[in-house]
């Protein structure tokens, strides 16, 4: 799997967001975790803090044409305002 860094990730995210896409967001420890929605042209993605060692981290993307259910759950939990259920749903 390939680990890249939070430079690189915004630089994604800025691009995928002029495309149409709906982004969420879910705090992680040391970088931010993503939910990016697919639209009809392009994949969604799911974008996950890697721990490196203790004084460092990368993030990791999946791509998926269709998000599972468990990222609908995570979604639907941020919208309520539950975050923490939200953060603890998306790194099980």
């Amino acid at each position: 799997m390939k680990i890249y860094t939070s430079g690189v990730i915004s630089k994604y995210l800025a691009i995928v967001e002029e495309n149409g896409h709906e982004i969420y967001f879910i705090p992680g420890s040391l970088v931010d975790n993503w939910i990016v929605l697919p639209t009809d042209k392009y994949k969604g993605a799911i974008i996950k803090e890697c721990y490196l060692n203790p004084w460092s981290s990368g993030q990791t993307v999946r791509k998926y044409n269709k998000l599972p259910a468990k990222y609908q759950k995570v979604i639907d939990l941020l919208e309520s305002g539950e975050t923490e259920k939200a953060y603890k749903l998306f790194n099980n």
